[in-house]
């Protein structure tokens, strides 16, 4: 099996298989990052997805690149344990954009445990090379160097602040563990400030959207809840991440799902 450094994915011990033309499977095989009980966190479901629906496209785009413009993302409720397998395949390649479908599943089964879409824009650097020459059958691993943390939150340099009306948010810095190949902050690491920032508020989150309006170059990023809705156990919240150096909004998240008790939702 080939491997390719990449400091952000390999963390996530990801390994990517060419399936089609322009398709691939993204196989979380298992990490230091799953919870204690084996469950997959939602920041590593993203980053794999993220991971699965830009290949897809990439592909589909050769020889130009695909950025996420956003993600939509809705998984069953219940405990996802064991390997995981993302599906990724185009549905749409335009000039301009490009949507790819994305299913989480077990290997081997035909019931998925979430389902989503990943919208991209072309832009104009050409393809990565590791993935462009996979040959349809081939696999690869991606592979990151020795780093600390026991959590996404720990290994990225996550930290805890106050937020609106004192609520909880959470800053991250854009260096050399969390940024990608355009040098701004990877699009995986707003999955792992709003696992933290749910999980702060109570909530077990079964969908989420992200739209990527920026990225941010340099300095540290910020996550806040800017709204929120409840209805009976259900709680929505609006959450937007800025560049605080620019302090113009990066991205804007929407998050469901039940609320709950168990704050070790990303600690434990």
């Amino acid at each position: 099996m080939r491997t390719w450094e990449d400091p952000v994915a390999g963390r996530f011990g990801l390994v990517v298989t060419r399936t089609e033309e322009h398709g691939v499977t993204v196989r979380l095989p298992g990490s230091a990052f799953n919870r204690h009980d084996g469950r997959w966190r939602l920041s590593s479901c993203l980053a794999a997805v993220d991971v699965a629906g830009g290949v897809s496209t990439g592909l589909a785009a050769f020889p130009q690149w695909t950025l996420t413009a956003d993600i939509e993302l809705h998984r069953v409720p219940g405990p996802a344990t064991g390997p995981l397998d993302v599906v990724g395949s185009v549905v749409k390649h335009g000039r301009r954009l490009s949507l790819a479908r994305v299913a989480l599943g077990h290997p081997g089964s035909d019931a998925p445990v979430a389902l989503g879409h990943v919208n991209h824009v072309m832009t104009t650097p050409p393809f990565a090379p590791a993935f462009s020459a996979l040959r349809v059958g081939e696999a690869l691993a991606l592979t990151a160097g020795p780093g600390d943390g026991q959590t996404p939150a720990d290994a990225f340099g996550l930290v805890h602040t106050r937020g609106r009306e004192g609520g909880p948010a959470v800053r991250m810095e854009c260096d050399d563990r969390t940024r990608n190949f355009y040098g701004v902050l990877h699009g995986a690491m707003t999955g792992v400030m709003v696992e933290e920032i749910a999980a702060r508020a109570g909530i077990r989150v079964d969908a989420v959207t992200l739209r990527f309006l920026r990225g941010v170059p340099k300095g540290w990023a910020r996550a806040d809840i800017v709204d929120r809705l409840t209805v009976g156990t259900r709680e929505v919240l609006c959450i937007e991440v800025f560049g605080e150096e620019e302090a113009a909004v990066a991205t804007r998240i929407t998050v469901s799902g039940v609320r709950t008790d168990e704050e070790v939702i990303t600690r434990g």
